[in-house]
């Protein structure tokens, strides 16, 4: 369902190579959903840092807090 959450993500974080194909497609998706904002995006002083999500916290309007992790998957039933 739809509403207003307030996510940390917790994980481990890397530099993707400049010129790899991995690097050019994120950059690519990030410029169709951000057309306005090229100067953050393409550069040769700009970088593509790749995220892998290890846990979550996720927090609802009500402070309903639910644990996520890629082990074990999402703790007490997120709607």
């Amino acid at each position: 369902g739809g509403g207003m959450y307030s996510i940390t993500l917790n994980g481990n974080c890397r530099i993707l190579p400049f010129d790899s194909p991995s690097t050019e497609k994120y950059r690519q998706a990030h410029l169709e959903h951000n057309p306005e904002y090229p100067q953050f995006i393409v550069g040769e002083d700009i970088v593509v840092l790749c995220i892998d999500v290890t846990s979550a916290r996720i927090c609802d309007v009500q402070d309903q807090v639910f644990k996520w992790s890629a082990q074990e998957g999402l703790e007490n039933g997120f709607r």
